[in-house]
C-alpha cells in the first residue's frame, strides 16, 4: 500500500503529495507499521534509477517522502541511517536518496521546512500540533492544572491527533520520574472522560514503545520506565489489558 501511495502521488501534483503524507500518517500506527512504512519507501528508492526516466525530480521527491515519514514520526532518524548501510550494494543514486534526506532532516528548522515543501500550511500540521501539545504538558507538568489541559486540548481540535498528547506525555513521564504521578493523573482524567477515545490512547502507547528503544539512548532505564508505566496504565484501566 504504501509503496502505491507513493508512487501515485509522484505522478501527481505537490498538493496530492502533501495528502498522501498526511494519509500515511493517519493510518500509522493502528494500520501501518513503521517496518511496513519503511519497506514501502525502500522499495522505490531501489528503484529511483527507473523512476528518473519519468520523474526527474524523482531522487528530491522520494528524499522528501522519506524526511517526511521522520518529521512526522513515522520513522526514526536511525531507521534512514541504517537504510544507508542495506542500501550499500545498491546503485548510488538510490543511496543518494536516503542520504539527501538525511540532509534535509539535519538543520534548525528542519522540520517546519519539510513539512512546506508540498505547499502545507503551519495552523494545523504535525509539526504545529505538536509544538502545542509540547506547551500543554509542560504548563501542566509545572502547574497541575488539569481543568487548563482540558481547555487547550480542546483548542487544537484534533481528535484524530489525541495520540499524540498520549505519546508526548508517556515520554515525559520516562524521562522524569517526578512527572510521572501527573501523566497518569491526566490520562487517567482524559480516559474516564471519554476526552481521548481508547482508540487514541491505545495509539499513543503503541507510538511509544516503538520509540522507547531509542529514547533508552539518552535515558538507559527507559524500558524498565515504560514497562512499570503501562503496568499502572492498564491496572488503573487507563489502556485497556
Amino acid at each position: 500500500f504504501v509503496r502505491r501511495c507513493v508512487r501515485v502521488a509522484l505522478d501527481h501534483p505537490a498538493s496530492d503529495r502533501e495528502r498522501s503524507a498526511q494519509l500515511l500518517s493517519a493510518l500509522y500506527p493502528s494500520i501501518l507499521s513503521s517496518a511496513g512504512i519503511l519497506r514501502g519507501l525502500s522499495s522505490l528508492v531501489r528503484e529511483v534509477e527507473d523512476l528518473r526516466l519519468d520523474l526527474p525530480d524523482a531522487v528530491t521527491e522520494l528524499a522528501h517522502f522519506l524526511a517526511r515519514a521522520a518529521v512526522d514520526d513515522l520513522l526514526s532518524p536511525r531507521d534512514l541511517q541504517d537504510l544507508v548501510q542495506d542500501l550499500k550494494h545498491a546503485p548510488p543514486l538510490a543511496r543518494e536518496v536516503v542520504e539527501t534526506a538525511l540532509v534535509l532532516l539535519g538543520p534548525r528548522h528542519a522540520s517546519e521546512r519539510v513539512l512546506r515543501h508540498w505547499g502545507g500550511s503551519e495552523a494545523g500540521t504535525v509539526a504545529h500540533c505538536k509544538a502545542q501539545v509540547h506547551t500543554l504538558l509542560l504548563e501542566y507538568n509545572a502547574g497541575g492544572d488539569l481543568s487548563e489541559a482540558r481547555r487547550c486540548l480542546h483548542s487544537l481540535h484534533v481528535p484524530h491527533f489525541h495520540h499524540e498528547l498520549v505519546k508526548q506525555a508517556l515520554c515525559l513521564a520516562v524521562e522524569d520520574a517526578s512527572a510521572r504521578e501527573h501523566v497518569l493523573t491526566l490520562l487517567k482524567a482524559l480516559t474516564e472522560s471519554m476526552e481521548i477515545s481508547s482508540s487514541q490512547m491505545a495509539k499513543g502507547f503503541s507510538r511509544m514503545k516503538e520509540a522507547v528503544a531509542d529514547l533508552s539512548l539518552d535515558v538507559p532505564s527507559a524500558q524498565e520506565n515504560f514497562a512499570q508505566i503501562e503496568v499502572r496504565a492498564k491496572s488503573e484501566q487507563i489502556l485497556c489489558a
